[in-house]
């Protein structure tokens, strides 16, 4: 809302992109770590992979949730532009209008 540096919508596509990003990341790791191909991740410390792979499977699942809340946002910024574009036109509406 108002002045910022980051426009609502493209920040909100930006945020649904770097969720994608990483829900599709977290998603092939775990798959990776959960049969038993993480030969070129490196050292995993202490962790056996399976429960590597479900701390994996986890962190995708907040990932979606952030996608979906990111979708969410740009549909609604995406409405009030469309409805403001609706006023705009519409001389029905001008009489309202607020100056």
């Amino acid at each position: 809302m108002g002045n910022s540096c980051i426009p609502e919508k493209k920040g909100s596509i930006f945020c649904i992109i770097l969720s994608i990003w990483g829900v599709i990341m977290l998603v092939i790791l775990g798959i990776l770590f959960s049969t038993g191909h993480q030969g070129n991740i490196g050292d995993i410390g202490d962790k056996k992979p399976k429960s590597l792979a479900r701390d994996l499977y986890i962190a995708a699942g907040i990932y979606l949730v952030f996608l979906i809340g990111c979708s969410f946002r740009y549909k609604q910024v995406t409405r009030r532009e469309r409805y403001k574009e609706l006023v705009v036109n519409n001389e029905e509406f001008d009489e309202f209008a607020i100056n």
